[in-house]
């Protein structure tokens, strides 16, 4: 298969972002505000109050239909997520992005 290298990659970035974003969700939880920073700090890199979980998760989720899409379209499939509910406009941009990488890769 001639995107094998790409189809690798996408798999790799989708297990990275599922387990971000498992993080995030449980992030915007009511909880103590250690557990909190401790989440801000190994989701965003810094203890910056101003860092929004909501915002983390709906930005992620960009990326992770952006990365399904791709690999459905690598593979030949014709289906693809987050058309029905409107979001293709959201990561036309990040498909893009993602499509020159996995181009690079493979």
């Amino acid at each position: 298969m001639e995107n094998s290298k790409a189809i690798r990659l996408l798999k790799a970035r989708l297990l990275a972002l599922a387990a971000d974003q498992l993080l995030a969700k449980r992030a915007r939880k009511r909880l103590p505000d250690t557990e909190l920073s401790a989440l801000r700090r190994a989701l965003s890199g810094s203890n910056n109050p101003e860092w929004s979980p909501q915002r983390d998760v709906l930005m992620r989720r960009v990326t992770i239909t952006a990365c399904l899409n791709l690999y459905h379209d690598l593979r030949g499939s014709a289906h693809r997520h987050g058309i029905e509910k409107g979001w293709e406009w959201r990561h036309d941009g990040e498909l893009a992005r993602l499509r020159r990488e996995a181009e690079a890769a493979g």
